[in-house]
């Protein structure tokens, strides 16, 4: 309920600077924004302040790529869910507290910005956390191999970055 007031309220301070393209193609850009936010949690790279909204950059292609991978995730995750809890918990609040400034309703010329990712990258992180250990219980050296992986992923995302 915060969200959508405050959503409502920066539409009305910002009513001017409200962009006027079709609801389709801010859902396309969103969709790929979806994606692209994930793809840059493990891959962190060309992260930038400003990521101009581009309509060439909305293609078909991207579209239908993001949509069949998020919709494969969303399936996998429901289907796996059912005993994995923190799958169906992680997946809901990373698409759904992305949902006010994921762009349906674009205000400014921004495509995506990173800084929206704090909070929703939450739900992804709720699934690694959990999911690491649960893909490795039955392992013999399972803490030592989660701080191994550690140690070995965290410089490298952190160059990357």
């Amino acid at each position: 309920m915060i969200s959508a007031a405050a959503g409502i309220v920066t539409i009305l301070a910002q009513r001017s600077g409200i962009n006027q393209t079709s609801l389709s193609d801010n859902s396309g850009n969103a969709l790929i924004s979806y994606s692209v936010y994930i793809w840059k949690m493990f891959y962190p790279v060309n992260l930038a302040v400003f990521y101009p909204f581009d309509i060439s950059a909305v293609t078909t292609g991207k579209v239908l790529s993001a949509g069949v991978a998020m919709l494969g995730a969303t399936v996998f995750v429901f289907w796996k869910g059912m005993k994995r809890k923190y799958l169906i918990v992680g997946w809901l609040w990373y698409i759904v507290t992305l949902i006010p400034v994921i762009g349906l309703i674009r205000v400014g010329d921004q495509a995506m910005a990173d800084r929206y990712t704090y909070i929703p990258l939450v739900g992804l992180f709720i699934i690694l956390a959990w999911g690491i250990p649960d893909l490795v219980s039955g392992w013999r050296y399972r803490n030592e191999f989660i701080i191994a992986l550690t140690l070995v992923v965290m410089p490298v995302l952190m160059a990357l970055t």
